[in-house]
Formats: C-alpha cells, sequence, structure tokens
C-alpha cells in the first residue's frame, strides 16, 4: 500500500520565504517532495508557514494566532491528526515545528500517538523505537536556538544604544543616521540642522507657556512651520519628541509598554537627564547621541517641562499659572497648595493659598487638619526678602540658605572624613584581636561588627550623594541662571513680570525645596518632594 505523506515547511520571517537558501519554503518542499518521490511515497498535502512566529507552548493558540495571520499550517495538521489520513509527515528538522521544547513534544508525540511516523531531512526515520530521544534533542535544540537568537538580539540592541544609534529601526525625526559609504552600515546618529529654526521657535513657545496641545497651531500660524500638505503638525508632535530620551542626547530601550492600550512611554526626569529614578525595565544611556538643544536653553525648556508636571494640574493652565503655585506645601500632610484669588490687584481681590486635602478624601492622601490659609500678600513679602538677601549677599545659594547645596557638599566631606576613621579603627581593632588572649578576641569580635556595619551603611549613604552631585550641580545650575535673571531685572521689575515668568523663576531658584506652610504661616524649608498628583496634559 503507498503510503501518504505531509510535508511540513517554515520559516519564522516573511523575508525568508522567499529566499533562495537552504532554508526557504520552495527548497524546503523542493527536498521533501524529492525524498517522497524516491519512497514512492504519496504527497496528500503541503503545510506551509511563511513567516511567523512558532515560539508557543499551547497549539491551539498558536494556530489561532496563525489563522488570524491568514496561516492554517497548524489548523490543518490538527485536522490530519483527527482524520488519521496520512503516514508519514516530512519535515526538515525539528525546529520547523516549533520554537519551544513543550511545542515540539507535542507536534512529535501526537503524530506518533495517530500511527503515523516523521522523517527528518536533517536526521532520518522517527518513529515510536526513538522519537523520545528524538524529542529531547532537538526538542533542547529548538529551544535552546531561539534562546540564543534573542539573547543575541538583546546584546546587539544594548550595543547599539552605546554607540549612540536608536535600538529599534523608527528614528526620530529629530536626528539623521549617518552611514558607512561603502557598505551602508550605521556609524552614528546627528541631529537633523534642517530643523534648527523648528525647534527654536518651539523652544521659544515652550518658554513663553503655550499649551502643548497649542504648540503645533502656534508654530504654524506665527511661524509658518507645516506638515507636507502645508498644514499644522499633529497636535502634541513636540511634546512626544521631547519627551523621548533621544532628543536630550540618550538612548533608552524598554522605555515603551508591551501591553495594549496603556500610555505611550513612562515620563520622568529621567527622560531629559541622569539621577532620578528609573523604571522598572528600563535601560538608558546618558550622553551617547548630540542633543537637539544645549546650553542655556535646553536647561531653561528642562525647568519648564518640570514645572508644567508640578503646576500644571486640574484646571490650572500653564501660561495663566499663579505665580506660587508649587512653591508651598502643607508641613502636615506634604500636598501643595492650591491657590485662590488675584496676584496683581491685591487691594481688590485679597488672593491666598491653601491646603485642600481634606476636600480630596481618599486612600491615597492622609487625613490632614490644615484650614487656615496663607495670604498671597505674605508669601510675597516673605520671597521678596529672600530675594533681597540673595542680592545683597551676591550669592544665589543664599535664596534657600544652608539647603542651597553647600549643606550636601558638606555631607559629602564629613561622610567621607567619617569612612576614613571608621576603617583606620577596624585595622586597629583588627591588630588587637590578632594578639589579644582568648577572653578579650570575642569582646574585640562584637566591636569589630557594630564597626563593620556602621562602615556599610555609612558607605551606602556615600554612594547616594555621588550619585546626586551632578544632579545637585544642575540644581545650582538653575538657580544660577535665575539668579542672574533677577539681578538684571531688579527684583521690584521680577514682581512686575507675568505670573508664569515669576512662577518659572522661584522654581528654578528652589529646585526640589519647598516652603511648608502650618496654620497659615510659613514654617520652614523642607527637602522632600510633595506628593505626586495626578497628571494631565494640557
Amino acid at each position: 500500500m503507498t503510503k501518504r505523506a505531509l510535508i511540513w515547511s517554515a520559516v519564522s520571517t516573511k523575508v525568508q520565504a522567499d529566499e533562495e537558501d537552504a532554508y526557504s519554503l520552495p527548497i524546503q518542499e523542493s527536498d521533501a517532495k524529492m525524498l517522497a518521490d524516491q519512497q514512492g511515497w504519496r504527497v496528500v498535502d503541503v503545510l506551509r508557514v511563511p513567516g511567523h512566529s512558532r515560539h508557543y507552548v499551547d497549539i491551539h493558540e498558536c494556530a489561532a494566532d496563525m489563522l488570524g495571520a491568514g496561516i492554517d499550517a497548524f489548523d490543518r495538521l490538527l485536522k490530519h491528526w483527527k482524520a488519521r489520513d496520512f503516514d508519514v509527515l516530512i519535515v526538515r528538522d525539528g525546529n520547523r515545528f516549533a520554537r519551544t521544547q513543550t511545542l515540539h513534544a507535542y507536534v512529535t508525540e501526537m503524530t506518533i500517538r495517530q500511527g503515523a511516523v516523521l522523517w527528518s531531512l536533517s536526521d532520518g526515520l522517527v518513529d515510536e523505537r526513538n522519537y523520545r530521544m528524538w524529542i529531547a534533542m532537538n526538542g533542547y535544540k529548538a529551544g535552546a536556538e531561539i534562546d540564543t537568537l534573542v539573547k543575541r538580539r538583546k546584546e546587539v540592541v544594548h550595543e547599539r544604544a552605546k554607540r549612540g544609534l536608536i535600538a529599534h529601526s523608527a528614528v526620530p525625526s529629530t536626528h539623521l543616521v549617518i552611514r558607512d559609504s561603502a557598505n551602508g552600515k550605521a556609524l552614528r546618529m546627528v541631529v537633523d540642522e534642517t530643523q534648527r529654526r523648528f525647534w527654536q521657535d518651539a523652544a521659544a513657545l515652550i518658554l513663553e507657556g503655550v499649551a502643548w496641545n497649542q504648540i503645533e497651531r502656534e508654530l504654524f500660524h506665527r511661524y509658518g512651520h507645516a506638515n507636507d500638505r502645508g498644514e499644522p503638525l499633529q497636535p502634541l508632535r513636540v511634546y512626544s519628541l521631547i519627551r523621548n530620551p533621544t532628543f536630550w542626547g540618550h538612548i533608552s530601550i524598554g522605555h515603551r509598554p508591551r501591553a495594549k492600550n496603556t500610555p505611550w512611554a513612562k515620563f520622568g526626569d529621567w527622560i531629559m537627564e541622569s539621577g532620578h529614578p528609573i523604571p522598572e525595565g528600563v535601560t538608558i544611556y546618558y550622553n551617547v547621541t548630540d542633543p537637539v538643544l544645549t546650553g542655556e536653553l535646553a536647561a531653561a525648556v528642562k525647568a519648564e517641562v518640570r514645572r508644567r508636571s508640578i503646576v500644571v494640574v486640574g484646571g490650572t493652565s500653564s501660561s495663566k499659572t499663579h505665580p506660587f503655585t508649587g512653591v508651598f506645601v502643607c508641613l502636615e500632610c506634604g500636598y501643595y497648595l492650591s491657590s485662590f484669588g488675584a496676584f496683581r490687584k491685591l487691594e481688590r481681590k485679597p488672593g491666598y493659598l491653601k491646603c485642600m486635602t481634606h476636600w480630596h478624601v481618599s486612600a491615597t492622601r492622609p487625613d490632614c487638619n490644615q484650614r487656615k490659609a496663607l495670604r498671597v500678600e505674605q508669601a510675597r513679602d516673605y520671597l521678596d526678602h529672600r530675594l533681597r538677601e540673595m542680592i545683597a549677599a551676591e550669592d544665589p545659594d543664599a535664596f534657600l540658605g544652608a539647603r542651597g547645596g553647600r549643606e550636601a557638599a558638606n555631607q559629602l566631606t564629613l561622610l567621607v572624613d567619617e569612612i576614613a576613621a571608621a576603617e583606620a579603627r577596624i585595622r586597629k581593632l583588627i591588630q588587637k584581636q590578632a594578639s589579644a588572649d582568648d577572653v578579650l578576641h570575642d569582646i574585640y569580635e562584637d566591636e569589630l561588627r557594630v564597626e563593620a556595619e556602621a562602615l556599610k551603611r555609612r558607605r551606602a549613604r556615600l554612594a547616594e550623594l555621588e550619585r546626586d552631585q551632578h544632579f545637585t550641580a544642575r540644581q545650582r545650575a538653575d538657580r544660577r541662571a535665575a539668579y542672574d535673571e533677577i539681578v538684571r531685572l531688579s527684583v521690584d521689575v521680577f514682581w512686575e513680570q507675568e505670573d508664569r515668568f515669576i512662577n518659572q523663576i522661584l522654581l528654578r531658584l528652589m529646585g526640589d525645596v519647598r516652603l511648608a506652610v502650618l496654620d497659615g504661616e510659613i514654617e520652614e524649608l523642607v527637602d522632600k518632594p510633595p506628593p505626586p498628583h495626578l497628571r494631565r496634559v494640557e
């Protein structure tokens, strides 16, 4: 009786399906048909997978996903098993079925159970006598190959990122890829200088306080920046690029979530600069390519992005921000004070700042008993006094007193000295222990343990301070830029500026420090940043 044969051919990508090499579908099928002719078998069906992942555990899930992509190979194989209408399943090698050991084993064992055999063009006959060995050997090979490919791909992606090349194919419109003229290999990325005027104009609008969703319209009407159809660019185009690490000269991997229907990216200051917590699953290489904006313009835009993330909450506008929004926090609950009333014409409509936690009861907000408001004129008088002290001292750090940056530097120096002294004490204890009597040996051991734990804590703290050094340097640079602006204007003229401008300068002066208010009075400066609020893109 003539045996009935099925031919299975598969590749992982659609490009491979038509390539003229040993793994293409035509070559696989031609070799299988030649074997069938030699053996006198009748080919009853050819099952093709022209480019689809087989990295599955469940064959029914794999079959369904393939059907959704217009590939019915596994669906037809399931029907052939049920009908028992073939005797031999011809395949090039075991990893043509699957890229996991589980799926490879299932296909092999189900074929044998239905009374058929397999013929591997690489390994020969596979029947009930040797199929378990074949499952073990080829199943491991199938899974290991894909694991190796995935690992190697990750290595290549990280190698490219370290060299300042984008980790995926979508290069942001802000940059161009420079390639080797001989072989086309990507060498580096550079800023697309043909867009320089566009980004200068966009930065001006950002600093002006124009809302993110209005920038593209203003770029069109004020400066004539349009798309290929002569229309305004898509809304939030500038925002999405500003929030891309590549814009700031960094390359990240994994900052786009894989889950469907989730936000575009995990936002945070880590996108713009190092020194901030990086989300889980994200790797970023800082300063590996050219940033779009540099110098004071870049610092000002970063400061404005940070300011908006703080003040643009609820119904607050980025352009009409109250001058003290985000400056004062409640000392009891830690949340920002909300602003009410006017700032300009105090005699007609006095304004005030007030903690509203008791109006926003939730599981995430603590109880707060604060009801008294801080009057706007009182807040202004307090800040005016600090600004004048700063100008008189000719020192930007004087605005925040000891928290201006010297305290952190002093802590670092003191900690280095303490670590050196602790190491010296430990060395001395070890020397004494070595020559001590057995009675004193345990005492020295206990002292050494205590000193070692203390040294470990100091070294951990030193590592934190050293990591924060560049972060503190950025804040001091921001403070210096704000100081220079106030000196240029004078304090009196500063208070006559737009509310948004006043807010920008104050927040740059303060960095992460806030003024804490209790019972309607300004009590102290606090280093702890306030709890996060729900953000919105204006």
